[in-house]
């Protein structure tokens, strides 16, 4: 598939490779900058799989130290772990490899496949800009690092602060956090319009 043809966010991503989006998930969310690459991504894994899809469904799709995370289900095995370690000169990821299954040594071609495809895409991550995808590197700032391109560091130093719309996330997901949000709001709304009533309250 070339890049023409690669769905553009999230939602188009999962109508083209709708098995990828299929089970059980805690959250899809990615970088506006990065859909490009996690559009690659779902291609290249669909066609390593082929005809026998193994029941391959992402699980978690986010942002964590600079880089993307992209936590898979896959057969019966689950997830490669990750280790961060946050050092002076930056973070440092280490993957667990997964073990081999005997006597399956298809499926153990097409896991290696699968786990090199998403290594490589992480990877590529840590170099791209979170807003629109041109090389960039990390930068923190109030505890937060971010990858970001030179026009948009400037930006986000600058008066107009940061892009509201910085996320890609799937209709329902969105739906979940505009919800969540509102309930905070209102939350945080409760306190102070009950210490209104009561003032005026006792002024009458």
């Amino acid at each position: 598939m070339s890049d023409q043809d690669l769905p553009k966010s999230l939602d188009e991503i999962r109508a083209k490779f709708p098995y990828q989006f299929e089970g059980e998930s805690i959250g899809m969310s990615v970088p506006k900058g990065w859909a490009p690459g996690f559009a690659r991504l779902c291609a290249d894994i669909d066609a390593a799989l082929g005809e026998n899809k193994h029941g391959f469904h992402w699980i978690q799709l986010k942002e964590k130290f600079g880089s993307a995370r992209f936590y898979y289900a896959f057969g019966r095995r689950r997830a490669s772990v990750h280790l961060d370690i946050v050092a002076g000169d930056g973070v440092r990821t280490f993957v667990a490899p997964q073990a081999q299954k005997p006597g399956e040594d298809e499926f153990n071609r097409v896991s290696q496949a699968v786990d090199k495809l998403v290594s490589d895409a992480t990877a590529k991550t840590r170099h791209a800009c979170l807003v629109c995808g041109a090389h960039g590197d990390g930068h923190l700032s109030e505890g937060y690092l971010m990858v970001l391109c030179p026009a948009h560091q400037a930006t986000r130093e600058s008066k107009d602060g940061w892009p509201e719309d910085l996320w890609d996330m799937l209709e329902e997901d969105r739906i979940k956090v505009k919800d969540m949000y509102a309930k905070v709001e209102a939350m945080r709304r409760q306190p102070e319009e009950s210490k209104k009533n009561g003032v005026d309250g006792g002024d009458q």
